[in-house]
């Protein structure tokens, strides 16, 4: 007997495509922290990362991570500060991928030194690592950009530089100043190129690194600074790196990009 009832609707359900499904994206300082996460998210998201740190247990470590949650991770132990291991690094994914399509110029330090105690040693470190070591990265990996006529470069600055109030910190305000202009003369150069670039300056974020200096009077003070009441993680600012690197964000370059849970309110 032929049943009077309609069909049952049949519901198909589509899984969504990886927004970075087979995209090569490079990490700098991926071992800790925001490279950390952001290397971490990409990978979720299908990204094959190249994870550029200096350490190479951390390297290890984060690779690691990534290929248990299913991801894909190379490790390639670099001095992002030093032209001869950013070129081999550079040289190493070429090889093994033939492209570039993301760079996160994350590496960075901040030692706090009094300006009386600030010394021409300790200015270049911070600058090397902060602003050199970008000019460095940019250079190496543009001409495969070019060529693939595609690209996205993400710097990570700070909203100290936009605070400007900090003391202790003056090496690491002009590195991160440099870094936002850095960030918005590049766009300038390479948007013919169909490459985009654009910064993003965290607050105060929980980190591993943080958590070695910050003082309970420290973060007291954060939280009163910020409209948000709570702190900022991470994968917070992970996620703003993703939204930059995706598609969302095509018509997006030479921008500024503040992730401080409403402190410096730029």
């Amino acid at each position: 007997m032929i049943s009077s009832l309609p069909p049952k609707k049949v519901t198909v359900k589509y899984m969504n495509k990886p927004r970075f499904q087979d995209s090569v994206v490079i990490v700098t300082g991926a071992g800790t922290g925001i490279g950390r996460a952001t290397a971490l998210a990409f990978a979720l998201e299908g990204a094959k990362v190249v994870l550029a740190e200096l350490s190479p247990d951390l390297c290890s470590t984060v690779a690691h991570e990534i290929r248990v949650a299913n991801g894909f991770a190379i490790s390639i132990p670099t001095d992002v500060s030093n032209p001869n291991s950013v070129q081999s690094m550079i040289e190493t994914v070429k090889l093994e991928f033939g492209r570039v399509d993301v760079l996160v110029n994350n590496a960075g330090v901040f030692p706090r030194i009094a300006w009386d105690d600030l010394t021409l040693e300790a200015w270049d470190k911070t600058h090397g690592t902060n602003l050199r070591s970008m000019f460095l990265c940019c250079k190496a990996v543009t001409p495969i950009m070019k060529a693939q006529d595609s690209g996205v470069i993400i710097n990570l600055a700070s909203i100290v530089f936009l605070l400007g109030a900090h003391t202790e910190m003056t090496h690491y305000i002009s590195s991160k100043g440099g870094v936002v202009g850095f960030t918005r003369s590049l766009a300038r150069e390479l948007g013919r190129h169909n490459i985009r670039v654009n910064a993003i300056s965290p607050g105060a974020v929980q980190t591993e690194s943080e958590a070695a200096v910050v003082t309970p009077r420290d973060e007291a003070l954060v939280m009163a600074n910020q409209c948000l009441q709570t702190r900022v993680q991470p994968s917070d600012v992970a996620n703003a790196i993703l939204f930059f690197a995706s598609q969302d964000a095509r018509a997006i370059t030479g921008q500024n990009l503040v992730v401080d849970n409403g402190w410096a309110m730029n």
